[in-house]
């Protein structure tokens, strides 16, 4: 008889949601309404950069953090120049990613103020297991949300 094997099985983005925006806005006024909606104080950053030595692309990049325990913010553009970070079926022009984990009731409320956006033609969260590509953009947002943070992290003079 053959032994038993369990296999642990892992999901690398287990505590994140990903809201898909699609709108006419920049992503200033964007981040503006979703600061003013949410309460919370999305600052730009440096764009994240991808793509090839032929075509690098782009896209915004906006971060908030609410303090250890709580959620980490991301809005990023989904399209740089005709180039889309991420094709999906439907129409997306953003993504709002929300770290750590959030309760049902604020999810919906998040979706909500998403939707009541002057602008916003829909909003919805995207279901991180039928779409495998996802993946790789989300290891790319983190690795340049880290480096990001400790560019600018100001280091403490020694007495």
């Amino acid at each position: 008889m053959a032994a038993k094997r369990n296999i642990l099985k892992v999901e690398p983005f287990d505590n994140l949601t990903v809201m898909c925006i699609s709108t006419a806005l920049r992503d200033y006024a964007l981040a503006w309404h979703i600061n003013e909606k949410l309460g919370i104080q999305l600052n730009r950053k440096d764009d994240l950069v991808t793509g090839n030595e032929l075509i690098e692309s782009g896209f915004s990049f906006y971060y908030y953090d609410q303090g250890e325990n709580e959620n980490i913010f991301n809005l990023i553009g989904n399209n740089s120049d005709g180039n889309l970070l991420l094709k999906l079926p439907l129409r997306t022009d953003y993504f709002l990613i929300v770290r750590n984990k959030i309760s049902e009731s604020r999810l919906t409320q998040i979706a909500s103020e998403l939707r009541l956006i002057p602008g916003v033609l829909h909003a919805y969260q995207l279901d991180l297991s039928k779409h495998k590509q996802v993946d790789i953009i989300l290891e790319e947002i983190e690795f340049h949300e880290m480096n990001t943070l400790k560019r600018n992290q100001k280091r403490i003079p020694r007495n």
